[in-house]
Protein backbone atom coordinates (compact mmCIF):
# COMPACT_ATOMS: atom_id res chain seq x y z
CA UNK A 1 0.00 0.00 0.00
CA UNK A 2 1.16 3.51 -0.62
CA UNK A 3 0.73 5.98 2.16
CA UNK A 4 1.78 9.50 1.51
CA UNK A 5 2.27 12.07 4.21
CA UNK A 6 4.31 15.17 4.83
CA UNK A 7 7.54 14.79 6.84
CA UNK A 8 11.29 15.00 6.41
CA UNK A 9 12.51 11.46 6.93
CA UNK A 10 12.11 8.19 5.08
CA UNK A 11 10.33 5.57 7.06
CA UNK A 12 10.84 1.83 7.08
CA UNK A 13 7.81 0.27 8.74
CA UNK A 14 7.95 -3.51 9.02
CA UNK A 15 4.64 -3.86 10.91
CA UNK A 16 4.17 -7.31 9.40
CA UNK A 17 7.41 -8.40 11.03
CA UNK A 18 6.66 -6.71 14.33
CA UNK A 19 3.83 -9.15 14.95
CA UNK A 20 0.83 -6.84 14.80
CA UNK A 21 -2.26 -9.04 14.75
CA UNK A 22 -3.86 -6.88 12.11
CA UNK A 23 -2.83 -4.32 9.58
CA UNK A 24 -2.85 -0.79 11.01
CA UNK A 25 -5.98 1.25 10.39
CA UNK A 26 -4.56 2.91 7.25
CA UNK A 27 -5.69 0.06 4.99
CA UNK A 28 -6.66 1.43 1.60
CA UNK A 29 -7.79 -1.81 -0.07
CA UNK A 30 -9.39 -5.14 0.70
CA UNK A 31 -6.65 -7.82 0.50
CA UNK A 32 -9.28 -10.49 -0.17
CA UNK A 33 -10.19 -8.71 -3.41
CA UNK A 34 -6.76 -9.46 -4.91
CA UNK A 35 -6.62 -12.47 -7.19
CA UNK A 36 -4.35 -15.46 -6.57
CA UNK A 37 -3.90 -16.00 -10.31
CA UNK A 38 -3.28 -12.43 -11.45
CA UNK A 39 0.17 -10.92 -10.90
CA UNK A 40 0.55 -8.65 -7.88
CA UNK A 41 3.46 -6.85 -6.27
CA UNK A 42 5.14 -8.45 -3.23
CA UNK A 43 7.91 -7.13 -1.01
CA UNK A 44 10.90 -9.40 -0.45
CA UNK A 45 14.11 -9.11 1.50
CA UNK A 46 17.17 -10.66 -0.12
CA UNK A 47 19.59 -11.31 2.73
CA UNK A 48 22.84 -10.73 0.88
CA UNK A 49 23.76 -9.61 -2.62
CA UNK A 50 22.42 -12.53 -4.63
CA UNK A 51 22.83 -12.03 -8.38
CA UNK A 52 21.56 -15.58 -8.95
CA UNK A 53 18.15 -14.62 -7.55
CA UNK A 54 17.94 -11.60 -9.84
CA UNK A 55 19.06 -13.76 -12.76
CA UNK A 56 16.34 -16.29 -11.87
CA UNK A 57 13.74 -13.49 -11.82
CA UNK A 58 14.94 -12.20 -15.20
CA UNK A 59 15.02 -15.71 -16.71
CA UNK A 60 11.45 -16.38 -15.54
CA UNK A 61 10.31 -12.91 -16.67
CA UNK A 62 9.32 -11.84 -13.18
CA UNK A 63 9.31 -8.05 -12.97
CA UNK A 64 11.35 -6.71 -10.07
CA UNK A 65 12.13 -3.30 -8.65
CA UNK A 66 14.45 -2.02 -5.97
CA UNK A 67 13.98 1.56 -4.77
CA UNK A 68 17.11 3.51 -5.64
CA UNK A 69 18.26 7.10 -5.51
CA UNK A 70 20.66 7.58 -8.35
CA UNK A 71 22.50 4.27 -8.50
CA UNK A 72 22.30 3.48 -4.77
CA UNK A 73 19.58 1.37 -3.11
CA UNK A 74 17.34 3.40 -0.82
CA UNK A 75 16.63 0.40 1.41
CA UNK A 76 19.17 -2.31 2.07
CA UNK A 77 18.08 -5.71 0.75
CA UNK A 78 14.51 -4.64 -0.14
CA UNK A 79 13.09 -5.64 -3.51
CA UNK A 80 9.60 -5.71 -4.96
CA UNK A 81 8.56 -8.45 -7.34
CA UNK A 82 5.46 -8.70 -9.52
CA UNK A 83 4.17 -12.23 -9.93
CA UNK A 84 1.26 -14.52 -9.15
CA UNK A 85 0.57 -15.82 -5.67
CA UNK A 86 1.70 -19.30 -6.77
CA UNK A 87 4.98 -17.89 -8.11
CA UNK A 88 5.76 -16.00 -4.90
CA UNK A 89 5.09 -19.18 -2.88
CA UNK A 90 7.45 -21.08 -5.19
CA UNK A 91 10.13 -18.38 -4.82
CA UNK A 92 9.70 -18.44 -1.06
CA UNK A 93 10.19 -22.22 -1.07
CA UNK A 94 13.07 -22.36 -3.57
CA UNK A 95 15.07 -19.49 -2.06
CA UNK A 96 14.03 -19.75 1.61
CA UNK A 97 17.61 -19.35 2.90
CA UNK A 98 18.42 -16.35 0.73
CA UNK A 99 15.18 -14.37 0.76
CA UNK A 100 12.14 -13.61 2.86
CA UNK A 101 8.72 -12.61 1.56
CA UNK A 102 6.91 -10.01 3.67
CA UNK A 103 3.67 -11.52 4.82
CA UNK A 104 0.37 -10.76 6.41
CA UNK A 105 0.83 -12.06 9.96
CA UNK A 106 -2.87 -12.82 10.44
CA UNK A 107 -3.26 -14.76 7.20
CA UNK A 108 0.29 -16.18 7.36
CA UNK A 109 0.62 -15.65 3.62
CA UNK A 110 2.52 -13.24 1.36
CA UNK A 111 1.13 -9.68 1.45
CA UNK A 112 0.05 -8.55 -2.02
CA UNK A 113 0.52 -4.88 -2.85
CA UNK A 114 -2.04 -3.31 -5.21
CA UNK A 115 -0.68 -1.96 -8.51
CA UNK A 116 -1.93 1.57 -7.83
CA UNK A 117 -0.03 1.68 -4.56
CA UNK A 118 3.18 0.46 -6.17
CA UNK A 119 2.81 2.95 -9.03
CA UNK A 120 2.46 5.81 -6.55
CA UNK A 121 5.47 4.60 -4.55
CA UNK A 122 7.59 4.55 -7.71
CA UNK A 123 6.18 7.74 -9.24
CA UNK A 124 7.45 10.08 -6.54
CA UNK A 125 10.86 8.44 -6.23
CA UNK A 126 13.86 9.92 -8.07
CA UNK A 127 12.45 13.34 -8.86
CA UNK A 128 15.53 15.39 -9.77
CA UNK A 129 16.81 17.72 -7.08
CA UNK A 130 14.95 15.97 -4.26
CA UNK A 131 16.42 14.41 -1.12
CA UNK A 132 15.28 10.96 0.02
CA UNK A 133 16.23 9.62 3.43
CA UNK A 134 15.30 6.22 4.95
CA UNK A 135 14.34 6.04 8.63
CA UNK A 136 13.56 2.93 10.63
CA UNK A 137 10.40 3.25 12.69
CA UNK A 138 9.38 0.87 15.47
CA UNK A 139 5.94 2.40 16.04
CA UNK A 140 3.16 3.85 13.94
CA UNK A 141 3.59 7.43 15.11
CA UNK A 142 4.09 8.63 11.53
CA UNK A 143 0.47 7.71 10.72
CA UNK A 144 -0.93 10.29 13.12
CA UNK A 145 -1.71 13.69 11.69
CA UNK A 146 -3.88 15.58 9.26
CA UNK A 147 -4.55 13.98 5.89
CA UNK A 148 -3.65 16.23 2.97
CA UNK A 149 -3.33 16.32 -0.81
CA UNK A 150 -0.37 18.03 -2.52
CA UNK A 151 -1.73 20.58 -5.03
CA UNK A 152 1.44 21.87 -6.67
CA UNK A 153 5.13 21.23 -7.07
CA UNK A 154 7.00 18.04 -7.97
CA UNK A 155 4.77 15.91 -5.71
CA UNK A 156 1.47 17.22 -7.09
CA UNK A 157 -1.34 14.67 -6.64
CA UNK A 158 0.15 12.82 -3.68
CA UNK A 159 -1.99 12.38 -0.57
CA UNK A 160 -1.00 11.57 2.98
CA UNK A 161 -0.45 12.77 6.51
CA UNK A 162 1.29 15.99 7.51
CA UNK A 163 4.39 15.35 9.60
CA UNK A 164 6.99 17.85 10.70
CA UNK A 165 10.42 16.34 11.18
CA UNK A 166 13.58 18.33 11.77
CA UNK A 167 11.48 21.49 11.53
CA UNK A 168 10.23 20.92 7.96
CA UNK A 169 7.10 19.53 6.35
CA UNK A 170 8.07 16.68 4.11
CA UNK A 171 6.22 14.22 1.93
CA UNK A 172 6.40 10.65 3.19
CA UNK A 173 5.50 7.92 0.71
CA UNK A 174 5.19 4.34 1.94
CA UNK A 175 4.11 0.99 0.59
CA UNK A 176 2.30 -1.85 2.38
CA UNK A 177 3.65 -0.96 5.78
CA UNK A 178 6.98 -2.33 4.54
CA UNK A 179 8.93 0.71 3.40
CA UNK A 180 8.64 4.46 3.13
CA UNK A 181 10.75 7.42 2.16
CA UNK A 182 10.60 11.12 2.91
CA UNK A 183 11.24 13.79 0.36
CA UNK A 184 12.14 17.45 0.44
CA UNK A 185 10.16 20.22 2.13
CA UNK A 186 6.58 20.81 0.90
CA UNK A 187 5.25 24.37 1.41
CA UNK A 188 2.01 24.71 3.39
CA UNK A 189 0.33 26.56 0.52
CA UNK A 190 0.79 23.45 -1.66
CA UNK A 191 -1.35 21.38 0.73
CA UNK A 192 -5.11 20.84 0.83
CA UNK A 193 -6.71 19.22 3.88
CA UNK A 194 -8.76 16.13 3.05
CA UNK A 195 -11.83 15.63 5.23
CA UNK A 196 -13.07 12.10 5.56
Amino acid sequence: MVYVSVSDAVLFVPYLLLGYAEQPNYTLYNPDSLSNTDPNWYAVKIYTERPEILKYLDTHRIEHFTPTVGDKPLFQSLYFIRCTFQEVISLKTDWYRQMMVYRDVERKSPEAIPDAEMENFRKYLNIKGQEYVPLEVKDREFLKGQTVRVLDGPFKGATGVIKRLKGNRRLVVSVAGVAAYATAYVPKEFLEVITE
